[in-house]
């Protein structure tokens, strides 16, 4: 489009192109789209920095939850759709009868515990270079445009994307003392598992509420930032936190409005639910962009509602 533009202006400027009134007004109107995708693609064109923004696909009434309350819930662990997340990834080896008993029981106490563990996970961009397009008209590649995403994650294209800024986001769990690890998940062909040594099953036997394991960065690696690689394309970020007491509740993370940035509502997303979430994002100066995918270019455009269709949902609501 660009080029297109610039070759039609040169060949004028040459006097080489005589513009009458019918080009003028195909000259006016493909500016005005190649501006409108450009302001509209402007809260996000920051290419360069590839760790700025997370992507959090979900549900449409989920999503009008999230931002009715303006929090973000963490989810159990043992709610994930990865079967492999259900047990701890420890092994130990002895001939000592006592020795192996200590290592059933410490097993079932970070079993136990694995199910208190609560996670916020995202997709993010890709931190190889030629994943996307550096046109921003063009957004096939990046973190909230990903076709399976969509349609595992986002109602087979009616849901969303919400767009977050990290920095903001581990700012807003900082303040509110929520303790965390975080990190990108890494993919790999088989598990390793974490050997626990004699010293380390006595040690930890001691206090099996609070395993000593916790505190070791490989094994919080191994446990809960590790899949296989047939989970790759979702080029997972994950939040987690541990939930303290007997009876696990959810923790959220509160004030949304300062971490988000926008949401995209799906290809196939209802105009009804289109028209409430901007609704709920309006006021709070966050904008509200529709995702169009085509063979050759995946595009976020603005959502488009009819006047009159939008005073009739002023008046049912």
């Amino acid at each position: 489009m660009i080029s297109f533009l610039c070759n039609r202006l040169a060949e004028f400027l040459c006097g080489k192109l005589v513009i009458n009134k019918d080009m003028l007004w195909l000259f006016k109107e493909e500016v005005f789209l190649m501006a409108s995708k450009y302001e509209i693609w402007a809260p996000l064109a920051d290419l360069e920095s590839k760790d700025r923004y997370l992507y959090h696909y979900t549900k449409i009434d989920t999503c009008l939850k999230i931002l009715y309350s303006e929090t973000l819930q963490f989810s159990s662990i043992s709610s994930t759709n990865d079967i492999f997340e259900q047990k701890p990834k420890i092994k130990f080896k002895s001939k000592n009868k006592e020795m192996l008993e200590k290592f059933i029981r410490i097993q079932t106490a970070l079993k136990e515990r694995r199910t208190k563990m609560q996670l916020l996970c995202f997709s993010q961009d890709s931190h190889e270079n030629g994943t996307f397009s550096k046109d921003e008209a063009d957004v096939s590649g990046r973190g909230f445009a990903l076709p399976r995403m969509w349609a595992q994650y986002a109602q087979n294209n009616q849901g969303v994307c919400l767009i977050i800024n990290k920095s903001r986001l581990l700012q807003q769990l900082q303040k509110e003392k929520i303790k965390v690890w975080e990190g990108q998940v890494n993919y790999c062909d088989s598990f390793d598992v974490f050997p626990l040594e004699e010293c380390d099953i006595i040690n930890m036997e001691q206090d099996l509420n609070n395993p000593s394991v916790m505190s070791n960065s490989k094994y919080l690696e191994l446990n809960y930032f590790s899949k296989l690689k047939d989970w790759e394309s979702e080029r997972e970020y994950r939040i987690a936190t541990y939930c303290q007491g007997n009876k696990p509740h959810p923790i959220r993370v509160s004030h949304l409005f300062n971490y988000l940035e926008g949401v995209i509502i799906g290809q196939n997303c209802e105009e009804v639910y289109a028209f409430l979430l901007e609704e709920l994002c309006r006021p709070n100066g966050k904008l509200v962009r529709k995702i169009f995918f085509d063979y050759t270019i995946t595009s976020v455009l603005e959502v488009c509602i009819q006047n009159e269709r939008r005073n009739k949902y002023v008046e049912k609501t």
